[in-house]
């Protein structure tokens, strides 16, 4: 026993875990320790660092970003945000793209000397390391120990929630290391009020606001209120400090001069109103259910080997978009710091956040809470839903991400309850015993992602082969899922423009062109651009249709329909099957209108060999053209169980009526369409719709239907009917 006190005695010595200050070996030490659990705890990403990308779904956007950053910024000189590679032909204007400048920037070196995938694997390894690192010197600055320092930066790295946003390959909200150095200096200039602190605390501040700007709504405002909020009561005298006032504003006006140049463009398309496509959705699915901060998810590595267990789990808090478990070790050292009155501020910040995170009704489990008032039941309003009405934050469909600040928050209070625990165990040999066991139980409570999920895409030869033809035309994806993920992976091989692809949000009128190429793309006819498909893609610039067999239903219902309408593949292996797009022998070079069904209609059903769509008693098509001018929409309509009227409206004007007997076929006068816009055309019965089932006995028809289609086009009108 002597000689294990006398080694532990010199490894601490040696390291400078003993010294009561910081110095070099200590740091060294630090990081080698934190860089070794962060090589364990994602293993294998380290092993296939230049070949795997680690995470699952949203990698590929990020991917994508870093590998477009590069070509944008390097090989073309123009700006990230005017997005040309997706949306083939029209592109988009996507300044969300802006907000990750510091992620795109610092990759830069990794992408040009390797590829995108060492950029993101590199990114995530460091991120856990700096964080770790990061709050490390935050807990020592504050509780003057390595051990509550080391354990408290390991609480806030490898947390579920950040391990979680990395595993699903949220690669920005995962660069969380500049947001511990913001709160440092930002206590440091309280303290101790100094310029250089002040300088440290702005560039800190606006690292972390261009690392994710996520942060900046979940962490950095909520922080920063209640920091100063808390020390209004706690310590006024110091807060109205014209010094610390003074240091506080050169902090911010230095983070704003960082951050306006990404942050401009889109601030002015909100003051423009440009930004309506930013709606929020799925709000509730992703806020915080109560107990899914001290419940783990079923799929923990412990948990999930007791089926039983894990059922309940399932069962309570199923299908949760984010991890937001605190841990049981972590949430425990928590409530011990809790006796230090220094730990209260922390504990402030873990309740408002907690809260926020609740969104905006509130959940314990799966289901709402309800409760009864008298006659009435309700659901329990949360302040969460206050934030739904300021400025930015409507748009924010994520309340769980304000765990971050939570369990950051936790991880400090942690860091008091090991000094509590330092106090009070005075042998060296059993203070190491104690508090390394507890680091190993609170990595064990955070084991959620064994092993660290990692893509292992392989990359077919023929987008080799397609990158060097030399040909500018564009490639549509068809089989992958709706973010054509897969497709843009792929894209940074063969480099050609794609029409298919998504990050972060569908750009202005982006949704449409992709509704619109999910319908064009739907084997068989419809009551809208029939027999159009290869006149349409060679409109589009589309040379090459690629099939990819991520599905077995998907690939045999789509392979017949290619090589019907554009001839056997010229390629295919087991993940796709290349199409190339036939020439046209076009006796007209007239434009042809993009033209797609909206909302109201009902399934596709041939009534008398021909195609047919019942419309319930609004139907919508949208209609996009390049040239602006005169155009005309001819339809053949049947009205359901006798004579009806039949409205049509371009965009909010009304054109005409009809009175519909029978089957019959109108022309509309000519209407003027905007170029580059996708208008919406309402066809409007105002007589309603019935149900057939309660009208004809023996009917099992349950739709309400007021109108049948058979075919819906849009030309040119004649020049001398041109509209006024």
């Amino acid at each position: 026993m002597s000689r294990l006190h006398s080694l532990i005695a010199i490894v601490e010595e040696q390291t400078g875990f003993a010294a009561g200050d910081l110095n070099w070996r200590t740091l060294a030490t630090v990081l080698c320790a934190y860089t070794v659990l962060t090589v364990v705890l994602t293993h294998p990403v380290a092993l296939n660092f230049l070949s795997q990308p680690a995470g699952s779904t949203d990698v590929y956007e990020y991917m994508w970003e870093l590998w477009w950053a590069k070509r944008s910024l390097v090989d073309l000189q123009m700006n990230p945000a005017d997005v040309t590679a997706l949306y083939h032909p029209y592109g988009a204007y996507h300044p969300l793209l802006l907000l990750d400048a510091y992620l795109m920037l610092t990759s830069l070196p990794m992408v040009m000397m390797f590829s995108p995938v060492a950029a993101i694997n590199f990114h995530l390894l460091s991120s856990f390391i700096l964080t770790g690192f990061a709050t490390y010197l935050l807990c020592y600055h504050l509780t003057g120990r390595h051990w509550p320092a080391f354990i408290g930066g390991a609480m806030f790295a490898f947390s579920p929630f950040r391990t979680d946003r990395a595993a699903h390959g949220v690669i920005s909200m995962a660069l969380t290391y500049w947001l511990p150095f913001y709160v440092l200096f930002l206590i440091r200039l309280f303290e101790r009020p100094r310029m250089r602190s002040a300088i440290f605390c702005g560039i800190a501040l606006g690292f972390s606001i261009l690392s994710s700007f996520l942060h900046l709504a979940h962490f950095v405002v909520p922080l920063t209120v209640v920091f100063l909020a808390y020390q209004l009561f706690a310590d006024r005298k110091r807060l109205y400090s014209p010094t610390f006032l003074k240091g506080l504003a050169l902090a911010l006006g230095l983070a704003c001069v960082m951050v306006l140049p990404a942050y401009l463009p889109l601030l002015g398309a909100k003051l423009a109103g440009e930004l309506d496509y930013f709606s929020r959705f799925g709000i509730l699915s992703h806020s915080a259910a109560l107990l899914s901060f001290i419940v783990p998810p079923s799929f923990h590595v412990v948990l999930g080997q007791v089926e039983p267990l894990a059922g309940v789990v399932q069962g309570l808090l199923p299908g949760r978009y984010y991890v937001v478990y605190v841990g049981v070790v972590g949430l425990g050292l928590a409530l011990v710091g809790l006796v230090l009155r220094r730990a209260r501020l922390w504990a402030v910040l873990a309740v408002v956040s907690g809260v926020l995170a609740l969104g905006p009704l509130l959940h314990v489990t799966r289901d709402l809470v309800e409760v009864a008032v008298g006659k009435e039941t309700g659901f329990v309003l949360m302040p969460g839903a206050l934030l739904m009405n300021l400025p930015f934050y409507e748009w924010a469909r994520g309340p769980a991400r304000f765990a971050e600040l939570t369990i950051f928050s936790l991880a400090i209070a942690a860091s008091y309850g090991v000094l509590v625990l330092c106090g009070r165990l005075r042998k060296r040999i059993v203070r190491f015993a104690v508090l390394g066991g507890l680091l190993m139980l609170l990595l064990l409570d955070y084991a959620v992602f064994v092993p660290f999920p990692t893509q292992d895409v392989q990359t077919p030869a023929f987008y080799e082969t397609v990158q060097a033809d030399g040909g500018a035309y564009g490639v549509l994806d068809v089989g992958t899922e709706s973010f054509n993920h897969e497709g843009m992976y792929f894209q940074i091989i063969h480099q050609h423009p794609i029409a298919r692809g998504f990050i972060y949000r569908y750009p202005a009128g982006s949704h449409y062109y992709q509704e619109f190429l999910e319908q064009l793309m739907s084997p068989g006819d419809d009551i809208i651009n029939a027999g159009q498909l290869v006149p349409i893609l060679k409109e589009l610039g589309i040379e090459l249709v690629v099939l990819h067999k991520l599905s077995e239903a998907t690939v045999e219902e789509l392979r017949p329909f290619l090589s019907e309408n554009l001839s056997e593949p010229v390629y295919q292996d087991e993940q796709i099957a290349a199409f190339t797009v036939p020439t046209v022998n076009a006796t007209t070079a007239e434009e042809i209108p993009l033209l797609m069904l909206g909302a109201q209609w009902h399934p596709l059903e041939t009534v008398g060999e021909v195609p047919s769509r019942w419309m319930v008693d609004d139907g919508v098509l949208y209609v996009r053209v390049q040239t602006k001018g005169p155009y005309e929409l001819e339809l053949t309509a049947h009205p359901f169980e006798g004579p009806r009227h039949l409205q049509v409206f371009v965009g909010d004007d009304f054109l005409e009526e009809y009175h519909v007997g029978g089957m019959q076929r109108y022309v509309t006068p000519p209407f003027m369409l905007a170029s580059g816009e996708w208008t919406p055309v309402r066809l409007h019965v105002p007589e309603g719709c019935q149900v057939p089932s309660q009208l004809v006995e023996g009917q099992d028809d349950d739709r309400c239907v007021s109108m049948l289609f058979q075919s819906v086009t849009i030309s040119k009108a004649p020049s001398d009917g041109a509209p006024n």
